[in-house]
């Protein structure tokens, strides 16, 4: 990169045919200067070499009564179980349990419920060789096979100052959602697992890029309609810890969500998020919370900072401009968004300017 350059990496949703969404990448290039340039997407694309994931004991546990199916069998079977273990060791566990157990009517079906419990988790690589825009992340899990949509990613830095890529997307079945988190070193070798708790039982979880005061920290929603915080000891394994937003003005009044990972600056944290206002419009607007406790709103925008207008209302779903996160760059927010869920582009603000808008 020369001089004032930076490169990113955008995850795109990619709709099918039946409305079945995966989930792609772009690349682009901010600068020098107030300038966004994509790169050219390259093709073939490419499926990933899919494998067993693993799971703690503990999150096996939680998942299992979120499903509730953490019962007498269940039980057994978790104490022959490793610390980590992959789907093929539900399969000896269940080997071991006492005869009295596995001589019931029932038995074979609660060790089938927990293997599809444990299938949920997987991972998935791409050949070093292939480009990042060339690489599709597509249904593998029981819980997703309906779609994987709106992956917010954020660069992590962890609590020993190692650095990787999270994201969080939204699963869908066909009838029921499922918040579900990705973990990457380098956008080509992906770990994706079930999240499980009462902070994580609704669309558009969204983490903060680092631990705050030792806790993992994300935005959800409760309610179907507020802005929430949700934190974790684990980062899979998530409890509500109070709502940061809900509709105020006529633009949110159906609902409001964030639109990404919160963004960090001197001032506190920057949230973009989404209102549902008449007609089932999509418009954003922004919060500023504190940097210590982000259930505090320290500011936010009154009216929308971007909204669909004529010649880019129509589309797929009309009426949307939607995005699932922001980088800031030289002091400009830069902010990829979908237009009508049938194009996409990119808007830009001076982050000086947006702060000074917030009341």
């Amino acid at each position: 990169m020369g001089p004032g350059q930076l490169r990113v990496a955008i995850a795109l949703r990619a709709i099918g045919e039946g409305h079945l969404s995966s989930i792609e990448f772009a690349e682009a290039v901010i600068g020098p200067g107030t300038t966004w340039t994509f790169h050219d997407r390259r093709r073939p694309p490419w499926r990933p070499q899919v494998s067993a994931g693993a799971w703690s004991v503990a999150h096996f546990r939680a998942a299992a009564a979120h499903e509730g199916v953490l019962n007498e069998t269940s039980h057994a079977v978790l104490r022959e179980l490793p610390t980590r273990f992959s789907t093929p060791d539900i399969d000896t566990a269940a080997t071991l349990i006492p005869s009295e157990l596995s001589s019931r009517a029932d038995t074979r079906r609660q060790i089938d419920a927990l293997r599809v419990i444990a299938s949920s988790a997987y991972r998935a690589g791409f050949p070093l060789d292939t480009e990042l825009s060339q690489r599709v992340l597509s249904p593998v899990a029981a819980e997703e096979h309906r779609g994987m949509e709106d992956a917010r990613f954020v660069r992590f830095t962890d609590t020993d100052g190692s650095t990787h890529y999270r994201a969080t997307y939204t699963a869908y079945d066909g009838r029921d959602i499922a918040p579900r988190l990705i973990i990457t070193p380098d956008l080509r070798d992906f770990r994706v697992h079930r999240l499980v708790g009462d902070g994580a039982q609704n669309k558009g979880m969204a983490m903060f890029p680092r631990p705050v005061d030792g806790r993992y920290l994300a935005l959800s929603r409760t309610g179907g309609e507020n802005i929430s915080l949700a934190e974790s000891d684990d980062g899979v394994i998530w409890t509500q810890a109070g709502r940061v937003h809900g509709p105020q003005e006529a633009w949110e009044i159906v609902q409001t969500g964030n639109c990404g990972p919160p963004l960090e600056t001197e001032q506190g944290w920057i949230v973009l998020t989404h209102g549902v206002g008449p007609m089932r419009t999509y418009a954003l607007g922004a919060l500023l919370l504190d940097l210590h406790n982000p259930t505090k709103v320290l500011g936010r925008t009154s009216t929308p900072i971007l909204e669909p207008h004529s010649g880019r209302r129509d589309g797929y779903v009309p009426n949307v401009a939607y995005s699932c996160g922001g980088i800031i760059h030289e002091g400009v927010l830069w902010i990829p968004i979908g237009i009508a869920d049938s194009r996409i582009g990119v808007c830009s603000v001076e982050l000086t300017d947006l702060l000074a808008s917030m009341t």
